[in-house]
């Protein structure tokens, strides 16, 4: 029992470790050390000395425990690509670890432990990111914003940060026809060009004049890559100008000048004319499509997918198929057409449509604009609480939404129609009409009512298109005066447009489009109508409407002119001025 009782009196010795500081309990006599247990998280100092394995210790030893420390630190990755011109720099944090020892209480064997925390680097100075791109060999084209932008935002994605300056190009030698630019395309009516493509209005040229020029050959500029080394410009290649049938050149080789009149020619390098002639057989293929100033006279006939364009007029002798015919002046067709567009008039024919509907817009807003003074002249209306909110525009809306509801769009067509126009035809309203068209379209779309603050705003605007409107109307009625007209035989799944008149010799048409500022009449005693429309501002005289399998046919006049037939079918529709009639079977004259 006595053994006993002295072995409980034994005490070993114990460590203690607060806020980093190591307290140390020597054992009683008879009692073991304290023994502390090195990690990999700290250095243990006993007297000066690192340790390494486990290491009693006592009272009498110095001993410091720190926790180690890795600092925080950057990883900078620059990538040149092979040409040398582009340079990415890619900035990445790698966050250092830093170990701080954990407070343990008295024990006679100590594992330290630690508490890990995350160390972030000091920031990056720029000049060491552009040292190391120079030590790279990076001198030229360098943004130091983008520099600055990859080390604000450190997260490893590559940013562009240099980037080299490619050499520019020069310009090769050329042969700039001169024609081109449309000097000579009046001056002559007498120039004719055929081609297997469509290249638009023939132009003409006169002797003595400059068919096309030389342009010399310009150097390029040289760049340079990223690492400063210089970039030379491919270089450029020459061309000589030659002279073919109708051409000479100048004295100094540089202009080729026309030694006749006719139609300039530029292929290749060559510079030619060509002296001017009939079509003596038919357009096909093997013409290409004809293109002409003046007037085309056609032998034979216009066959599929070919096109016939001329400033005059043009007279075909036999028949067209599936072609295109345009002409300034009058079309004539010996023959019958059959799948073909054919328009006469040049470009006021594209007036007519846009006539039309600068007519229905134009009694719209009249219309709307009674509407709007009623409105504004009721007291009621104006001390509404929307009308106060939003002011007098949202009258004009309600307007639009409701009872003039498709006028928006119609004007949205209208300003599409005049921007088509060509530009000898745009010119015309571009000062006048299309600013108030374009100026509508601003005010009455979307949320542009409600931007009008007063009611005289919204009348003035009005009142502005219904003005430059009826300008508008009286020039394209002055243009459409010169008539055109269009004379064949029977007409097939064509489309027929003429400033004028339209007069089919032979039976008829079937499924047929015409649209004609004159009269259209058929001048076969029992000349039929079947499938399509007609829209006349003339008069219509045509035998027989319609068909009796009840095909869909519509024709049009304007109030103060006429139809005249003999045999209408069900499915005609006929339309005389605002009058519309639906015909079922009938039999006599409208």
């Amino acid at each position: 029992m006595s053994d006993t009782g002295f072995a409980d009196k034994i005490k070993n010795g114990t460590v203690e470790i607060k806020k980093g500081k190591v307290f140390v309990t020597n054992p009683s006599p008879g009692g073991k050390c304290a023994v502390i247990l090195p990690s990999d998280q700290v250095d243990i100092y006993v007297d000066g000395k690192l340790i390494k394995e486990k290491t009693a210790v006592s009272a009498e030893n110095n001993i410091k425990i720190l926790g180690k420390e890795t600092p925080g630190t950057y990883k900078i990755d620059i990538s040149v690509d092979k040409a040398k011109m582009n340079v990415y720099l890619a900035v990445e944090v790698v966050q250092g670890t830093k170990y701080v020892v954990n407070d343990c209480g008295p024990s006679e064997e100590v594992v330290i432990t630690c508490e890990e925390y995350k160390v972030s680097p000091a920031p990056l100075n720029p000049e060491e990111v552009l040292s190391a791109l120079r030590k790279r060999g990076v001198t030229n084209g360098i943004d130091r914003e983008a520099v600055e932008r990859a080390i604000r935002i450190p997260t490893g994605e590559a940013v562009l940060v240099a980037t080299g300056t490619e050499p520019e190009k020069g310009e090769d030698a050329r042969i700039e026809a001169c024609f081109q630019d449309g000097e000579y395309q009046e001056k002559s009516t007498n120039a004719l060009w055929v081609d297997n493509f469509d290249y638009g209005l023939i132009a003409s040229i006169e002797a003595g004049e400059v068919i096309a020029r030389k342009i010399p050959a310009k150097p390029g500029k040289p760049g340079m890559d990223v690492t400063g080394r210089k970039l030379d410009p491919p270089g450029t290649r020459d061309v000589q100008l030659k002279a073919g049938p109708g051409a000479k050149l100048s004295p100094g080789g540089n202009e080729a000048i026309a030694t006749i009149n006719g139609r300039p020619m530029l292929r290749g390098s060559t510079a030619s004319v060509i002296p001017v002639y009939k079509v003596k057989g038919n357009v096909d293929k093997k013409t290409g499509n004809i293109n002409f100033s003046g007037d085309v006279v056609v032998e034979g006939n216009v066959l599929d997918a070919m096109k016939v364009r001329a400033g005059g007029s043009v007279r075909i002798e036999g028949y067209t198929t599936h072609c295109r015919i345009e002409a300034g002046g009058d079309i004539i067709i010996g023959k019958n057409a059959v799948g073909c567009v054919i328009k006469a008039g040049g470009a006021n024919v594209y007036l007519m449509p846009l006539w039309e509907k600068l007519v229905s817009v134009r009694e719209t807003v009249g219309e709307l604009n009674k509407s709007l003074r009623q409105f504004f002249a009721d007291p009621r209306i104006l001390d509404r609480p929307e009308i106060k909110k939003y002011g007098p525009g949202a009258v004009l809306r309600l307007l639009l939404d409701t009872r003039f509801n498709g006028l928006v769009l119609e004007i949205r067509e209208l300003d599409e129609m005049l921007s088509a126009l060509t530009a000898s035809s745009k010119a015309v309203f571009e000062n006048s009409l299309s600013p108030g068209v374009t100026n509508l379209r601003k005010h009455f779309s979307g949320t542009g009512p409600l931007q009008f603050r007063t009611t005289n705003e919204i009348l003035k605007t009005v009142e502005e298109f219904l003005k430059c409107s009826g300008t508008g109307l009286e020039t394209i009625e002055m243009t459409l005066k010169d008539k055109a007209s269009i004379t064949l035989g029977n007409a097939q799944n064509s489309t027929l447009q003429a400033t004028g008149d339209v007069i089919i010799k032979g039976r008829g048409c079937y499924n047929t489009n015409i649209v004609s500022g004159g009269n259209v009449i058929a001048r076969e005693k029992n000349s039929f109508f079947r499938g399509g429309k007609i829209k006349a501002e003339g008069n219509i005289e045509i035998y027989e409407l319609g068909s009796s399998g009840g095909a869909v046919t519509y024709v049009e006049v304007p109030s103060n002119k006429t139809i005249t037939s003999v045999v209408t079918h069900q499915g005609l529709t006929i339309k005389q001025g605002s009058a519309v009639k639906i015909v079922g079977v009938k039999v006599g004259d409208l």
